[in-house]
């Protein structure tokens, strides 16, 4: 349990950076300079794609305990890899979202591009550690490292962190006794 709430916090961090990678400037107001009232706080919207709604509590409670933020989530159904297709056609466009989440199986294809944004500086300063190995070592405190693996780019010499998971999901194979024991008996397993 202890290892699940540490990776729900992981997520919640990997969340937070990629809205402050992509929200670094002020907001302006709507005349195009800056909010005329200083005192109310503006919430900053963050543009979420998702191929589920898995992610929808974990944000909402985001929003709970950090009032910059706001999400504007939208879910792309991933049925005849639709959802990697949009993804896709907005980069090229240059209209991506500001975070988005993948499936195991195209991670490394986000994590290899231009598209994700390098977690190491922030995580280097939430932790007052410096560079990839030492951010490594902190997270795999929490976290599997096969999921550190994933999200880690290596370009020559160079790492980066440029994906963390909020879940790990293991996978499994059932059988019926009776086809299993059948299955056995052919020397199929």
């Amino acid at each position: 349990m202890k290892k699940r709430l540490l990776v729900l916090l992981l997520a919640l961090l990997m969340v937070f950076s990629f809205a402050f990678v992509a929200y670094g400037c002020p907001k302006k107001g709507p005349e195009g300079g800056d909010d005329d009232n200083k005192d109310t706080p503006t919430k900053q919207t963050v543009v979420v794609w998702s191929m589920s709604n898995e992610v929808v509590d974990l944000l909402k409670y985001f929003e709970l305990v950090n009032d910059k933020y706001e999400f504007d989530i939208t879910f792309i159904n991933n049925d005849d890899g639709s959802y990697e297709t949009a993804l896709d056609s907005a980069f090229r466009s240059k209209e991506g979202p500001d975070l988005f989440l993948t499936d195991v199986d195209y991670t490394k294809k986000y994590v290899n591009s231009p598209h994700s944004a390098d977690l190491v500086s922030f995580y280097e300063k939430l932790y007052n550690i410096k560079g990839y190995e030492k951010v490594r070592e902190k997270l795999e405190k929490d976290m599997y490292s096969y999921t550190l693996d994933i999200g880690t780019r290596i370009d020559n010499d160079k790492k980066e962190l440029k994906a963390v998971s909020f879940q790990v999901t293991p996978g499994a194979m059932f059988y019926r006794a009776d086809m299993f024991l059948t299955l056995i008996d052919n020397g199929l397993l």
